[in-house]
């Protein structure tokens, strides 16, 4: 969405209660302001602002010299040349919508001290967000945190982002949490999340320009981003942030993910180099990955750390949510059922016939054993999913959760089965968080690792490889009557996992940073 459109949104939201915007500016400690362009945006906060003896002076670059003026609102007013702005420290609100990044770099080389420097998109952004928050803001401790790398069609990556909302605020619970979202969707603005997205993207004219110098770290939570399979499109945006990062000093944290392969020009992989340096931290999720990266890069500060999501442990959904939000709740009823999540990346492996035909061997052996059945969509699996109910859409035995659910919401669902048949890896991992053992039909090196950590190689089934037709029989067999022995050694070894969180690297991080007063 252009930044124009979103001003003009926020601003015509804010119009009507002028009182929030005024409020905003106590809530960032901004006594004091001067306002830098007098153009239409410029003229509407003037008009907003005119009562409230809040506004030092003017300043736009077609001003040629400083001096008192008569500004048509405000009356006699102080004006200034850009270069001759008081240098008393109060903020620069900056009210183009356009080359924001040219106009602030312009202030700075003019001797304006770059945390002064504000853009009104911003500001309209905070104010909006703070009529819906009802914590109590102090804004000498304000922090502002971005995250990167998610998106809500995914629940695998709308869990990751959930897990980092929630581990800032119990960290800060009074800190601001931008999101720029991976895929330009809807999803988010449909729900009232407790974070400020950001819609126009993350070129340098895009509000994600404005708010880096101000930020206390960059989380990235891709998942699997760096890698070459797809081309350089998914690793340049993440080297993209990474140059933004490094360019105002940000902390910047590439949280537990997949890495790989990474088969890319020499020159490329010397500038990847560079940037991951520059990185206060990267978690590499798989040893696979880890081992790659080591054997590429000369890196110190790569670690190996398991998921995030299997780290968490309850979430608080206040921390996510503004209390509106209304839980989607699905009852199962019987507790002998067994949930189905099927992967549509299965068919990179194996054709549309022999998957389906997979499916149809496991959910016909669990019918046989008066077993209720679900198939779940776990994130973009619902054509694959209805193929396979074609097959048993007059069966009363096997049913088809339909409803649109979050990552939250989805691991209530899982609990409720006597275990699961799964191709998504954080619905494996939602399903070993709450104790549910797992059929795992994998892909890809991460679900062979996962299923290594928890102990439970036995029920794991790669495509890549030859089928053993009798293998997934076998294992429906075992964890059927040995379910209760199973969960035990999963909760058991979650517990262990759980004694210890990625998430305390980066604050130890942080504070050192704070420590060194690395911070602008």
């Amino acid at each position: 969405m252009d930044k124009s459109l979103i001003m003009y949104r926020n601003f015509t939201y804010l119009y009507i209660s002028k009182e929030e915007l005024i409020k905003t500016f106590d809530l960032l400690g901004m006594s004091k302001i001067y306002i830098y362009g007098l153009g239409e945006f410029g003229k509407i906060l003037i008009s907003c602002l005119k009562d409230e003896k809040i506004i030092e002076g003017l300043s736009d670059r077609k001003i040629e010299s400083t001096g008192t003026a008569i500004d048509d609102v405000l009356g006699t007013v102080k004006v200034y040349r850009p270069e001759e702005i008081p240098n008393d420290g109060n903020p620069i609100i900056v009210t183009v919508s356009k080359e924001y990044s040219v106009i602030r770099d312009g202030l700075v080389k003019k001797g304006i001290e770059l945390k002064r420097i504000i853009s009104l998109n911003l500001i309209l952004r905070y104010a909006v967000y703070f009529t819906k928050e009802k914590e109590c803001f102090n804004p000498a401790k304000l922090k502002e945190y971005l995250i990167v790398g998610a998106n809500f069609k995914n629940k695998g990556s709308q869990a990751m982002a959930f897990v980092t909302m929630n581990e800032i605020r119990r960290n800060d619970k009074n800190a601001i949490i931008w999101c720029c979202p991976n895929i330009s969707d809807q999803i988010y603005s449909k729900n009232d999340y407790r974070m400020i997205f950001l819609e126009d993207g993350f070129t340098n004219e895009a509000s994600v320009n404005e708010i880096i110098p101000r930020l206390t770290a960059i989380i990235d939570v891709s998942g699997y981003a760096i890698s070459s399979r797809d081309g350089f499109g998914k690793t340049e945006r993440v080297m993209n942030f990474l140059k933004m990062a490094y360019e105002y000093n940000v902390p910047f944290f590439l949280m537990p993910q997949s890495f790989g392969p990474l088969d890319y020009p020499k020159y490329k992989l010397a500038e990847m180099e560079a940037l991951l340096k520059s990185c206060k931290k990267i978690f590499a999720r798989e040893e696979q990955g880890y081992n790659l990266l080591r054997s590429l890069f000369d890196l110190d500060n790569l670690e190996l750390s398991n998921d995030m999501v299997l780290q968490s442990k309850i979430i608080d959904e206040n921390n996510i949510y503004f209390n509106n939000h209304s839980e989607n709740v699905i009852r199962i009823e019987n507790d002998n059922s067994v949930g189905i999540i099927p992967n549509r990346n299965l068919l990179l492996y194996l054709s549309e016939e022999k998957c389906i035909e997979l499916y149809i061997q496991i959910i016909d052996g669990l019918l046989k054993e008066n077993i209720d059945v679900y198939i779940v969509p776990h994130s973009d699996d619902n054509v694959i999913c209805d193929k396979i109910y074609e097959n048993y859409n007059q069966n009363k035995k096997v049913l088809y959760i339909k409803e649109k659910f979050d990552c939250l919401e989805f691991e209530k669902i899982i609990k409720q089965f006597r275990f699961i048949v799964a191709s998504r890896y954080h619905s494996i991992v939602h399903a070993f968080k709450v104790g549910i053992p797992c059929i795992i039909i994998g892909w890809a090196d991460k679900y062979n690792e996962l299923a290594k950590l928890m102990d439970q190689e036995c029920f794991l089934t790669d495509v890549r490889n030859v089928i053993d037709v009798n293998a997934i029989p076998n294992q429906l067999e075992e964890i059927k009557d040995n379910n209760v022995q199973i969960r035990k050694k999963i909760e058991q070894k979650i517990e262990e996992l759980q004694e210890e969180s990625c998430f305390q690297v980066v604050w130890k991080e942080l504070l050192d940073n704070e420590k060194k007063g690395y911070y602008l």
